[in-house]
């Protein structure tokens, strides 16, 4: 948390939700504190601060250090360029096919940016040369040691004239802030409350003040493989023009799920749109999910110089490799569109600041060469504009019809409506897609592999497909198979559900992900651990 808010703005943050009664509000706040308090004497103080950071870093340093110890292929404590080439090329293995791969001479490029940290010049790179060489600047450690952040925002509950503050001291500041926001002193924050007492101490909602600790977001790029997790990965970027303003957008999810498909059948895309507002400077716009997603581009999108597109959930499926992001766009020329060639190139992140919105912007600066100029992140993604980051989560969209697209469910080619209404299928669609199901012309994308129309739509969509079509029936919890089936994309997590084979009724197609399908026919359970290919 930025030291530089006040103590009211960082309150208003600690209220989750509306009806937080005082009790609550000091238990939550008691909470961080003790996280703060390092020593653990009942008290925030410099030294907190401090051994926040110095454990913080030290994690770090190994951290950095053991992504170029992995290469120690012979287990004698040094890595040399030979065990790195192996590892290098054995981390691109699945990018391209090796004779088509156009970035082979990357690899070159990182093994000389690793061996710079062979200081004494034989060849071989320690573990304490590695720590050296990835040894973090501190305003990397200020962006990314979120505790000390923490510690420091606690030090502004101090009494005037103390450098210490004590659990009276955050206490006294909760009950005066508490009693600011609960204006009509029914002992509860509501939400009308809640609302107005942040829009008066906090920043317009979805803009990010890219700062951490009064240190304007500026990275250093002394270290190469700043970002941890993708040593050895080629992330190459196009290079943004001097004119052009760089933006870093997040989101783990959309509220909206697409009529089209990337790379397979049994992958879920969701679809999320982006504004952009009218100007003249040049938008360089990277934008990271970790499902996959289609990107609707609205406004002045003359302005997009670049949008680098990258989501990073491996795919749940065989016929795409697991590593490959899954993303497209529609409304941006395909000349204009880069997809980044891996999953781990830029992390996904929700909130700012946070660790993975830093790292990703760390990853950013490395690959284009120049620093997001705003950064912005959510959970799950409506609307977002650009530059301004302005963000909206859910939005609902029109779910009493859904959907009108040719599918396959009926045996053929059909058209079927398929009614958001719960009671038309027993599914409420709105629950788990809140910005219902967009229709999308599979020709007006620009994806990072082939784009097709779903056989059946993915999760619960799809299963409210397939009951309109009578191919199933829901009954006392389960989803009867009634006819031959294709299932819908990612039946795992919050859209498993129970199924029940019908007696006679040929074994389904594609896989039900966590969902169980139970046999009439056997009463056992029936096994689809192989995807479909």
């Amino acid at each position: 948390m930025p030291p530089e808010m006040s103590v009211q703005a960082y309150l208003a943050q600690q209220v989750p939700v509306p009806g937080m009664e005082l009790d609550r509000f000091l238990a939550a706040v008691h909470g961080k504190f003790r996280q703060a308090d390092a020593d653990s004497n009942g008290e925030i103080s410099q030294a907190d601060v401090t051994l926040h950071a110095e454990i913080a870093r030290a994690g770090t340093r190994a951290l950095f250090a053991m992504q170029i110890m992995r290469a120690d292929l012979n287990n004698d404590g040094a890595v040399t360029e030979d065990e790195l080439r192996r590892v290098l090329q054995y981390d691109r293995r699945m990018i391209n096919p090796p004779q088509q791969d156009p970035m082979r001479g990357t690899v070159d490029a990182q093994i000389r940016k690793l061996m710079a940290a062979d200081i004494n010049h034989d060849g071989r790179v320690t573990y304490a040369e590695a720590e050296a060489f990835f040894d973090p600047q501190p305003v990397d450690m200020r962006l990314l040691d979120r505790m000390s952040e923490t510690a420091r925002q606690f030090l502004k509950f101090a009494p005037s004239g103390k450098d210490v503050a004590t659990l009276a001291d955050v206490d006294a500041g909760v009950i005066a802030v508490f009693r600011e926001i609960d204006t009509d002193g029914d002992g509860v924050i509501s939400d009308a409350e809640l609302k107005a007492f942040r829009a008066k101490v906090l920043p317009p909602p979805g803009v990010v003040r890219a700062r951490a600790g009064g240190v304007a977001l500026q990275l250093s790029t002394r270290n190469p493989a700043l970002q941890p997790t993708r040593m050895g990965i080629a992330c190459p970027m196009p290079k943004p023009s001097a004119a052009a303003k760089v933006v870093l957008i997040g989101s783990d999810e959309t509220t909206a799920v697409s009529t089209v498909t990337i790379g397979s059948q049994d992958v879920a895309v969701g679809v999320g749109t982006i504004t952009v507002e009218p100007g003249t400077e040049p938008i360089y716009l990277v934008v990271t999910s970790y499902r996959p997603t289609i990107w609707r581009l609205y406004g002045a999108v003359a302005r997009i110089e670049r949008l680098v597109l990258t989501s990073t959930m491996p795919a749940p499926t065989k016929d795409v490799p697991a590593d490959k992001p899954l993303v497209g766009a529609t409304g941006v020329p395909a000349e204009r569109v880069t997809f980044l060639q891996h999953t781990e190139c830029v992390g996904h992140f929700e909130t700012v600041p946070s660790r993975q919105a830093t790292l990703a912007a760390i990853a950013v600066k490395i690959d284009s060469g120049m620093n997001p100029a705003k950064v912005a992140g959510i959970y799950g993604l409506s609307e977002v504009s650009v530059p301004s980051g302005a963000i909206q989560g859910t939005k609902r969209g029109k779910l009493v019809i859904v959907s009108k697209i040719p599918v396959t469910v009926n045996g053929g080619d059909s058209n079927v409506i398929i009614m958001g209404d719960s009671t038309a299928t027993g599914i409420d669609l709105r629950r788990f897609y809140p910005g219902g199901v967009v229709e999308i012309d599979p020709k007006s994308v620009v994806a990072s592999m082939p784009v097709a129309r779903y056989d059946v739509l993915p999760g619960r969509a799809g299963l409210a497909q397939l009951v309109r079509a009578s191919k199933l029936e829901v009954k006392n919890g389960e989803f009867l198979i009634k006819q031959k089936i294709r299932f819908p994309a990612e039946l795992s997590n919050i859209y498993q559900v129970k199924f029940r084979l019908l007696k006679g009724v040929p074994r389904p197609d594609g896989n039900p992900g966590d969902s169980e399908v139970i046999s009439d026919d056997t009463g056992a359970r029936i096994n689809f651990d192989t995807p479909p290919r």
